[in-house]
Order: structure tokens, then sequence, then C-alpha cells
């Protein structure tokens, strides 16, 4: 994929059952990317920059086996987010120990760039997912859309689901929550925070 193509278009193509692999630079999005169909992989070359443009989230995953998400950056938009990123279904009792989902080398960002505004920047409902070298960040610094009540977010990650492990987990300077961890069994390796 190239920044410029639509998320319908993205989307079609993960419909139809192919991978993502998006080239370097941002795309506005008008919808979320989602992603339904286990085993695919969303690969971000240069750091390929996700960006909801309407308040929606940048990409939602089903509840199904061995999504791998790498190599992205989640952009918050200027409209506010619920949520940037969405794994799981909220409730799901399903096991994946088999074939986890994963997210790795995945960065989130609230401001910075632009007076970005999200709730929450990575939610993960579905069990056994592995959570692995996430920086979550809501700008304390970087351009004039950057302050208090300009780039605003509760959340950098809330954990409902059940057996996740995260390992190299790195989370920054959200306004209510750095990282709200409902879900039962599981495990942090490596947790940096700064408040």
């Amino acid at each position: 994929a190239r920044p410029g193509e639509s998320a319908a278009t993205l989307n079609a193509a993960l419909a139809a059952g192919l991978d993502l692999l998006l080239t370097p630079g941002v795309y506005a999005l008008d919808e979320p990317l989602r992603v339904t169909r286990p085993g695919t992989v969303v690969l971000g070359l240069g750091f390929a920059t996700l960006q909801p443009v309407r308040g929606t989230a940048a990409m939602t995953v089903a509840d199904v086996d061995g999504v791998r998400l790498a190599g992205l950056l989640f952009d918050a938009g200027t409209t506010r987010s619920a949520v940037l990123l969405a794994v799981g279904t909220p409730g799901s009792t399903t096991r994946h120990a088999a074939d986890p989902t994963s997210v790795q080398d995945v960065y989130f960002r609230v401001g910075g760039a632009v007076a970005g505004q999200a709730a929450t920047s990575l939610v993960v409902d579905s069990n056994d997912a592995i959570v692995d070298h996430v920086w979550a960040w809501r700008a304390d610094h970087g351009s004039a859309a950057t302050g208090w009540t300009v780039n605003t977010g509760d959340t950098g990650l809330r954990v409902d689901g059940a057996n996740v492990l995260a390992t190299g987990l790195f989370v920054e300077h959200y306004q209510q929550y750095q990282v709200l961890w409902n879900g039962e069994h599981g495990r942090t390796i490596f947790f940096q925070n700064e408040m």
C-alpha cells in the first residue's frame, strides 16, 4: 500500500485475504482498517503512519487467531477517537494460546505533530495476545500542537483480555491511566513509564 490509497481500498484487500505491506508515509483514514481474517499480517516500513481523520479507530482487529501487526505508527487525528487500535472483541472468552495475535514494534502518538486526541491508544481484548516493544506516548513536547488541554489522551494501554503478555512496554504522559490492566493472568516483562 502507498499513502493516498483509501481506507476502502485497503479494507477490500484485507477482506480478500491479502496481507498489507504499508510503505513509508502518512495514511489519512476516513474509516478504520478492519483486520478480520486469521493469520493476516500488516507490516509497516519506515514508520508507516495510520491517522484517523473522522474520530474513528485507525484499525480494528477481530477476535481471530494469529494476526501479526508490526512496524506501525498510530497517530491520533485532530478529531478525538475513542481508541486508535482495538485488538479482539470485548468480553470474548475464546482462547488463542496456540496462535496468538501479536502487536510488535508498534508506536502510538497523541500530539507532537498535530493536535491529536484519543481517549485510549491501544485496547487489547484478545486473550493470549502478545504486546512486544510498544511505545504509547501522549506528547509532552513537539510543535505548538502540544499542551495539557490541546492533545488530550486518557489511557495509553487497556488490557481486558486474559493471559496477555507484554514485553518491552513503554507508556508516557497520559492524563488518567498509563496502563489499565483488567485481564486475568497477564504478565509484563520490562515496563517503562514517565508520568
